[in-house]
C-alpha cells in the first residue's frame, strides 16, 4: 500500500525533483541535498533531523524556510541514502559528517537547525567548528547539562543492534 511519503518521493517531493549529492566523511558517503541555490543573497541553513529520520522529515516546513534561506538537507549516517557505519558512533562523528557536507558543497558558514538528536549534532558542530556556524536553532534538543547526557554510554548504536 502506498502512503503519502512514498507518493511525494516518486513525484520528487513537495518542491519538485530532488538531487541527492554525496560528501565523504571518513569511509562513509553522507547524502545531502541543496535547495534554493539560485538565491545567492539568502543565507544558508543546514537542517539536521533526529534519530532514525532522513531529510524528508523536513518536507512540511521546506516551502516556508525557502522563502528566506538556501537549504542544506542532510541524511545522518545510517539514515536515508547515507551509508550505514559498521559499529557505533558518537555525536561528534555526526558533527564531522555535517562539516564534510559543508566542505563538499563549498559552504563556508551557515545557520544550523537541529531537531532532537539533530540538535545535539548542531550543538557539537557549533562547539567544535564555531567558524562554520552563523546561528543555531535547536528544536526538542537537550544540552550536556540535562540528565539524558549523564549516561555512561556516549555512543549511538545502529538500529539493527538495538
Amino acid at each position: 500500500m502506498l502512503d503519502i511519503r512514498t507518493i511525494r518521493r516518486a513525484a520528487g517531493g513537495p518542491l519538485g525533483p530532488r538531487r541527492t549529492r554525496y560528501a565523504r566523511s571518513g569511509t562513509l558517503r553522507i547524502a545531502y541535498e541543496l535547495q534554493g541555490t539560485m538565491h545567492r543573497r539568502r543565507p544558508w541553513l543546514v537542517l539536521i533531523q533526529g534519530m532514525g529520520f532522513d531529510r524528508s522529515g523536513w518536507d512540511p516546513v521546506l516551502r516556508m524556510l525557502r522563502r528566506r534561506f538556501r537549504l542544506v538537507l542532510v541524511d545522518n549516517r545510517g539514515t536515508g541514502r547515507s551509508d550505514r557505519p559498521d559499529g557505533s558512533f558518537t555525536v561528534a562523528d555526526m558533527a564531522r559528517d555535517v562539516a564534510a557536507v559543508l566542505d563538499a558543497a563549498r559552504i563556508g558558514r551557515a545557520h544550523v537547525m537541529g531537531a532532537s538528536l539533530g540538535g545535539l549534532v548542531a550543538q557539537e558542530l557549533a562547539i567544535s567548528r564555531p567558524e562554520r556556524v552563523d546561528g543555531l536553532v535547536l528544536a526538542c534538543a537537550a544540552t550536556s547539562k540535562m540528565p539524558c547526557q549523564r549516561r555512561p554510554c556516549r555512543t549511538i548504536r545502529p538500529w539493527s543492534s538495538a
